[in-house]
């Protein structure tokens, strides 16, 4: 379901993006109001999809795989993509998101595997609106007695 190009490695469809062609792409959307499923995909990634056929259906059912990880990057290049010069890393590209969404007032929804991440919750809520801080603040509030759950449950 990629919207931009790609390169299948290994079954993932990773799209051949840079971060200003991602957060162009990303950014479109949310001026068309559509939904728009992204992710930054490293080589653990796209190993695991190989390994899970029901996982590489699921990301490549995302709009946009962006190759987050040298490995990923130095793979596309090999396959054709030879315009990719830098990976597309996840922290990186969510504060160019939310600089951008910020700096055009448009609303994004973020969710993210790990509520530890190299990017601090201050950085991103320096971006957003009073309002939408708060909204996040619920969100992740909520999601953590799920994700705890969800971590017991993979450990048995």
């Amino acid at each position: 379901m990629t919207s931009l190009p790609s390169v299948n490695l290994l079954g993932v469809n990773v799209s051949r993006v840079d971060y200003e062609s991602a957060v162009a792409a990303i950014i479109r959307a949310a001026r068309l109001r559509l939904s728009f499923g992204a992710t930054a995909l490293a080589v653990h990634g796209v190993m695991e999809a190989r390994r899970d056929p029901a996982l590489a259906e699921l990301i490549n059912r995302l709009h946009l795989i962006a190759p987050d990880g040298q490995p990923v990057r130095w793979a596309l290049n090999l396959l054709g993509a030879k315009e990719l010069k830098d990976r597309v890393y996840g922290p990186t590209l969510t504060l160019r998101i939310c600089e951008r969404a910020a700096a055009d007032q448009l609303p994004i929804f973020l969710l993210a595997a790990a509520l530890r991440s190299s990017i601090g919750w201050n950085e991103i809520s320096k971006l957003a609106s009073p309002a939408s801080s708060l909204r996040a603040r619920k969100l992740i509030a909520f999601a953590r007695p799920h994700l705890k759950r969800m971590k017991q449950t993979s450990a048995e």
